[in-house]
C-alpha cells in the first residue's frame, strides 16, 4: 500500500467548461493519482485544505461531526479499484468497542472526510502504478 496525500483541487478544460479534478500525490513518489470529482467535494475538500468553515455545517462537516458523536474514528480511506473509469474508496472505521467497520464511498467524498478527521489515504501499488501519472511543472 502506498500512502497518498491531497495535493489539490485542480480545474481541466473541457467542452462542457472547466471540471473540478482532484489530485492525490504518493508521500515518496513525484507521480500524482488525478481523478474528476463534482463541483460541491471539489469545493469541501478545497475549504478543508485551507482550514475554512462554514456557519453552519456543510455535508461532511456534520458527517465528521456524527462520527465523532458516535464516539468512533475514521481508521482511514482506501481507494479500492477503479470500473470504467470510476475510482472506489472504502472508509475504515473504528467504533469504540474496537470492531472495525469498511464502508463504500466515492473517493471524493471520502477524502473530504479524512481532511475533517485527520485520516490517512492509501491505495495498492498495483492501482497506483496503473493510474499515476507524472504532471509537468509540479513536483
Amino acid at each position: 500500500m502506498r500512502e497518498l496525500m491531497v495535493y489539490g483541487v485542480a480545474l481541466e478544460q473541457e467542452e462542457e467548461g472547466e471540471v473540478p479534478v482532484l489530485l492525490l500525490r504518493a508521500l515518496e513518489a513525484p507521480e500524482f493519482l488525478p481523478m474528476r470529482i463534482g463541483q460541491g467535494e471539489a469545493l469541501a475538500i478545497a475549504m478543508a485544505l485551507q482550514g475554512k468553515g462554514s456557519p453552519r455545517p456543510l455535508t461532511h462537516d456534520l458527517m465528521a461531526s456524527i462520527v465523532k458523536a458516535l464516539q468512533a474514528t475514521l481508521v482511514g480511506v482506501t481507494i479500492t479499484k477503479v470500473e470504467a473509469g470510476i475510482f472506489y474508496a472504502d472508509l475504515k472505521f473504528r467504533r469504540r468497542d474496537g470492531e472495525e467497520i469498511l464502508v463504500d464511498a466515492r473517493p471524493s467524498d471520502a477524502v473530504a472526510l479524512a481532511l475533517r478527521l485527520s485520516a490517512p489515504l492509501y491505495i495498492g501499488e498495483e492501482l497506483f502504478q496503473r493510474f499515476a501519472q507524472r504532471i509537468p511543472g509540479m513536483s
